[in-house]
C-alpha cells in the first residue's frame, strides 16, 4: 500500500532542504529582521506531534551539518533552520539569539537558540561567554 502520510520521512526531508536553500539565498540579500518575519510568520499554531518533532529537528541537525550549506560551521545558518523548524512545529517560547565575544583582540559571532529560557541544540557553558546583541521570538513557554 502506498504512503499518503504527510508528514513521512520524505515530506520531512524536503521540507527541510527546500527551508535550507530558501535560508542560504536570503541571507545574502535580506536584512536579519526582514528574515526572522518571514520565518516568523510560518508559526504554527498548534503543536505537532512529538515524533514528528523529533524527525523534523533531526533532519534540520543533519541538514545543517551537510558541506554545501554550513560553510565554516556556520551557526547562523543552523539556528535560522532550527528556529524555522521548531517554529512550524509549534513549538512555543522560541527565540533567535545573536552574540559576540572578543577573543584575542578579534570579535566572534555565535548564534543560538532558546526554548523556555533553555538554551537548544548548543551549551550554556558555551553561549554565556557571548554578550547578546539581538534576539527575536516570543518570551513565553
Amino acid at each position: 500500500m502506498r504512503r499518503t502520510d504527510a508528514d513521512g520521512a520524505a515530506s520531512v526531508w524536503m521540507r527541510a532542504v527546500c527551508a535550507a536553500l530558501a535560508i542560504w539565498a536570503a541571507l545574502p540579500f535580506a536584512k536579519l529582521p526582514a528574515l526572522l518575519r518571514r520565518i516568523e510568520a510560518e508559526r504554527a499554531a498548534e503543536p505537532v506531534p512529538e515524533p514528528l518533532l523529533k524527525r523534523r529537528i533531526d533532519a534540520a541537525n543533519k541538514l545543517s551539518r551537510f558541506p554545501l550549506f554550513v560553510i565554516r560551521n556556520n551557526c547562523l545558518k543552523r539556528s535560522l533552520l532550527l528556529y524555522y523548524t521548531l517554529l512550524i512545529s509549534g513549538v512555543r517560547g522560541v527565540r533567535i539569539h545573536i552574540g559576540v565575544h572578543k577573543r584575542d583582540e578579534k570579535l566572534d559571532g555565535h548564534a543560538w537558540l532558546t526554548v523556555g529560557g533553555d538554551v537548544f541544540a548548543d551549551t550554556e557553558e558555551f553561549v554565556s561567554k557571548y554578550r547578546v546583541i539581538y534576539s527575536s521570538g516570543e518570551n513565553g513557554t
